[in-house]
């Protein structure tokens, strides 16, 4: 079955919710790489992401969640997108006048749509363009499906979309908690779920895991500094090995940032995260993804 959904988080370069992220991830974008539409490392180009209400011409159906807008695709790529169940338009020359080239997707399904994507929706059902004159839909035809549904059709179709490098098992973690990090020359651990857990998984295992964060209290300069890297701990001895660390340069209100690691972990060490700063700082926000596969 398709995975539960989650409402407003930070995800890449903007806001999406658990639909978007979820069917984008493990069904969208491994068969767009399938099909040599994406390269192996490429993510789908985002124009607009969701929870945003600052672009006029979108007329509010980014608003909410389950809206996104992303690189104009071929009759190929947007034919995948639709049969992921995305209601996903092709705009733009030659389709309309109105738009700067692009494609322009409603998740089917999705709970968090506003009322103006669901309304989009509704003309997707009717063969419908989306727009304001309701007129003849002119990308390639695909038949309405949820995204649920087009999830559990499509995840594991592809050897991509069952897990990197054959791995299969997949933990998400979102902290919503704030996490304090005071300066000095220790490296934090960063708590990854509001239950004030510290571990991705414990090995042996192979993993694929990347992180996302949101931390204020860097201020413009370069005096201030906030690494962040992923760190095998051995409880049996408290020792800890850290990888390659990712530097978040300062800058005023919310910065965001992301680090991203494929390795392997021994057999009972623990894999986390880690964060070291030359100023205090807060960890507002923290979404994560483990994929794995236990040797």
């Amino acid at each position: 079955m398709a995975p539960g959904t989650y409402g407003k988080t930070w995800w890449r370069n903007g806001y999406a919710c658990g639909c978007m992220i979820q069917s984008i991830e493990d069904i969208i974008e491994p068969r767009l790489r399938e099909k040599g539409y994406l390269g192996a490392n490429e993510w789908a180009v985002a124009f607009q992401y969701a929870y945003n209400s600052s672009v006029g011409a979108s007329a509010g159906t980014h608003s909410g969640g389950g809206a996104f807008d992303h690189r104009k695709g071929s009759d190929g790529e947007t034919k995948i997108w639709r049969e992921c169940g995305v209601a996903d338009w092709q705009r733009g020359s030659p389709e309309d006048s109105a738009f700067d080239d692009h494609n322009h997707g409603i998740w089917q399904g999705c709970p968090h749509l506003s009322g103006d994507a669901s309304s989009q929706v509704t003309q997707y059902k009717n063969g419908c363009n989306g727009l304001a004159d309701w007129g003849p839909d002119q990308s390639p035809h695909v038949a309405p499906i949820t995204w649920q549904d087009a999830y559990d059709k499509f995840k594991g179709s592809t050897p991509e979309s069952g897990g990197i490098l054959g791995m299969s098992e997949l933990n998400r973690q979102h902290a919503s908690k704030h996490r304090v990090i005071k300066p000095n020359d220790d490296w934090w651990v960063i708590l990854i779920n509001d239950d004030g857990d510290s571990s991705f998984l414990t090995g042996p295992a192979t993993f694929s895991a990347e992180a996302f964060f949101q931390v204020t209290g860097l201020t413009p300069g370069v005096n201030d500094q906030l690494r962040v890297r992923f760190g095998r701990y051995n409880p049996s001895n408290d020792h800890v090995d850290l990888y390659p660390q990712v530097e978040v340069p300062g800058s005023g209100g919310t910065v965001f940032g992301h680090t991203a690691l494929v390795n392997w972990i021994p057999e009972k060490m623990k894999l986390r995260l880690y964060a070291q700063t030359s100023v205090q700082v807060t960890f507002t926000d923290v979404n994560a993804n483990v994929l794995y596969e236990k040797d």
